[in-house]
């Protein structure tokens, strides 16, 4: 048992679990792409109660009715559901607190930039403000994740300037690889905001042509991130319990055939390890 005063995490599956499932490499895309209704039915599977429903399921696409069969599924399998968008526009904020409500999640991860679309810190501000009314009503927390164009300490001033307990973050282990920051850099930084954990295993090696380096995604407990040591810090400094999804940055084998039980395998593995790390 954990101490009564850390944070409880429980592990759970995203769409990002399974990107060439999902479709979202068009030089792999099986013929069905994964649905909502299918990654659930792999949490299932796995034995997870949380699914982390992305952008790259296209749930704005989706009607009531289907909204309501995937809500009615994660019900009945006793899994929460947590949403995700890519781009802050106001419509596009809008619709997934909507979907969100509408799907009973508690968490709507935000990706701030879209194509065309990178807004500065003072914009990024005023836009979540601006949803602060809906997000109260509501009972959503936003979870905006730290996501290449800025630096720790830039998302950690966008969370103060804002000031309210319904927008936290998405606290990825490698996206700020970008600016030239590493994990417990960025997690001494972002846990004390931390309301989900994006738990992404790399490792760096150099090109078989010996110019220059390659980051890329392993199995978790497989690759370079102490992930024992990065649980540890966010029990003991987010501000709640928080969900801690699986994600990948897995290089595609030769087949699509290949490529998919690749990643089912990788998600296997992965959720075996993770298990000794954050019980049931």
């Amino acid at each position: 048992m954990y101490e009564r005063n850390k944070r409880h995490t429980v592990l759970g599956i995203g769409s990002y679990s399974y990107p060439f499932a999902a479709g979202q490499n068009k030089r792999f895309l099986p013929e069905k792409p994964l649905t909502a209704l299918d990654l659930i039915n792999k949490a299932v599977t796995h034995n997870v109660k949380v699914v982390q429903l992305a952008d790259n399921l296209y749930l704005q696409n989706l009607t009531d009715g289907q909204l309501d069969a995937i809500s009615c599924q994660a019900q009945q399998n006793g899994i929460s559901l947590e949403t995700g968008l890519r781009g802050i526009l106001p419509d596009n904020l809008a619709r997934h607190i909507y979907l969100s409500r509408r799907l009973g999640s508690r968490l709507l991860r935000c990706v701030i930039d879209a194509s065309g679309y990178e807004p500065d810190v003072r914009e990024i501000c005023g836009a979540f403000t601006a949803l602060l009314p809906a997000l109260h009503e509501t009972g959503i927390t936003i979870g905006i994740e730290n996501h290449d164009r800025f630096f720790a300490r830039e998302f950690a001033e966008i969370i103060e300037t804002v000031g309210d307990k319904h927008v936290g973050i998405v606290l990825d282990t490698v996206n700020s690889f970008s600016k030239e920051e590493r994990p417990h850099e960025v997690l001494d930084i972002l846990a004390p905001y931390a309301v989900c954990f994006h738990v992404k295993d790399y490792t760096i090696r150099r090109r078989t042509d010996a110019q220059g380096l390659v980051v890329t995604g392993t199995v978790a407990g497989e690759g370079r991130l102490n992930i024992p040591s990065m649980l540890d810090v966010l029990r003991e400094r987010a501000p709640r319990d928080f969900s801690t999804i699986l994600e990948f940055w897995m290089e595609p084998a030769e087949t699509l055939a290949a490529t998919l039980a690749k990643e089912e395998h990788w998600v296997a593995e992965s959720i075996k390890y993770l298990r000794g790390l954050i019980p049931d």
